[in-house]
């Protein structure tokens, strides 16, 4: 990222996540953090037919952080 000169939040997401419309838009009325950490989330098993709201969210899914990077 360094190499394209890119500043502003990264985050990983994988094809299975579900990311809110608005989700952008909250994040960026936020004050500029250098990391952004999920502690509540849910996560869906799909084969089981259950929904799973998790306290520790960071711990069970690869998708609850954002990282903020400063290129200068």
């Amino acid at each position: 990222m360094r190499k394209i000169g890119y500043s502003g939040y990264f985050m990983p997401v994988d094809a299975d996540d579900w990311i809110h419309y608005r989700f952008v838009v909250y994040i960026r009325s936020l004050p500029i953090s250098d990391s952004y950490i999920f502690n509540n989330g849910f996560m869906v098993n799909l084969i089981n037919n259950e929904l799973w709201v998790r306290d520790r969210f960071y711990g069970g899914c690869g998708t609850s952080q954002i990282f903020y990077f400063e290129n200068n």
